[in-house]
């Protein structure tokens, strides 16, 4: 299960374009999964991709 949140707002108020690079950094910066967690999270992921393709190529 992933838990998704508001970031804290900037102090300009104004919403700042973020690369994906830096997206995912902050978004790593208060991650509660561990390590394990996160792998298994990617695995059901693709797992799931995979599934959905075979679905649509059949």
């Amino acid at each position: 299960m992933v838990e998704l949140r508001a970031t804290q707002p900037t102090q300009s108020g104004i919403k700042e374009a973020l690369s994906p690079r830096e997206a995912l950094r902050l978004m790593q910066e208060e991650s509660r999964l561990t390590p394990e967690q996160a792998e298994q999270y990617l695995r059901e992921v693709r797992e799931e991709r995979v599934t959905a393709e075979a679905r649509v190529s059949a």
